[in-house]
């Protein structure tokens, strides 16, 4: 997983929602991947229902192959939302979807020779092993656009550093959820929220002046609301996260990386009832 976090610009895109032709809501979005038998895949953006509520269509940018850190190269792709790529979680109050850009991966990487991307799976989500070194105030890292910021000319998110505000091993308020402490703004939602510790360092073998440290990255969920305070001192969770200058609280409201599973599941069983390989 080290290797996949020196890639989290790749990881999450800027999602530009548009109706009539014209932009009306922006948030962040992440590449996720399901495992299909005989070595095929679909791939989906995951993002906040809220963010594109009222949406036909969105548009996000893509690196092509070839693009690199330091000389980066993407270009525009538009998704239209519909019944059969738009896939939200069952349930109203997890603010959670799916949208299925399997067809456009495949048919822009056909145009121009490949797309450089990084997607998460199952595989690259929180675990028992990394729940059981995680403290109750643990490091995490937040890939996202606040306030609709993003490098437009490089077409990469931000990163933000926090901890997490309740601890992960529990169900904030009884919900699959739990609170980090970062600024979130409107743009924030949507944003992968990733798991970010270092071990213990220890010794490479008899060599007291070498010393290797396990890196534990993982995705831990993903942001869809920040609480807010008015001029009364009054605390609401909005979403989008909303703030004023005088009233930031800095908290971010997390849906945990197991709703992720929830919807994968959900279209498998799916893919199955209409005779499909899942």
């Amino acid at each position: 997983m080290t290797s996949l976090f020196n890639r989290t610009p790749e990881m999450a895109t800027r999602i530009e929602a548009s109706r009539g032709g014209q932009v009306f809501s922006r948030g962040t979005g992440f590449y996720y991947r399901i495992f299909l038998p005989n070595d095929q895949h679909m791939f989906f953006i995951v993002t906040n229902k809220h963010v594109l509520e009222g949406a036909e269509d969105f548009r996000i940018w893509m690196h092509i192959n070839g693009s690199t850190l330091e000389e980066p190269n993407a270009i525009p792709i538009s998704i239209e939302i519909n019944d059969r790529t738009y896939l939200p979680h069952w349930d109203a109050n997890v603010d959670l979807c799916f949208v299925n850009i399997s067809e456009h991966v495949q048919k822009t990487s056909e145009d121009v020779g490949g797309l450089k991307f990084s997607a998460f799976h199952k595989g690259g989500l929180v675990s028992q092993v990394h729940i059981d070194s995680m403290l109750p105030v643990s490091s995490v890292i937040m890939i996202g656009c606040p306030n609709g910021l993003y490098d437009d000319v490089n077409h990469i998110p931000l990163a933000r550093r926090g901890v997490t505000a309740t601890p992960f091993v529990l169900d904030y308020r009884g919900r699959k959820e739990f609170l980090v402490d970062i600024a979130c703004f409107p743009g924030s939602s949507g944003s992968p929220v990733l798991l970010f510790n270092r071990g213990e360092a220890t010794p490479v073998g008899n060599d007291d002046k070498q010393f290797t440290q396990p890196v534990h990255f993982a995705l831990l969920g993903v942001l869809f609301a920040g609480p807010t305070m008015d001029q009364s001192g009054t605390i609401t969770m909005n979403r989008p996260p909303e703030v004023t200058i005088s009233s930031m609280i800095h908290l971010g409201l997390v849906l945990k990386s197991e709703r992720l599973l929830e919807v994968e599941n959900r279209i498998l069983n799916i893919r199955r009832a209409q005779g499909l390989p899942a």
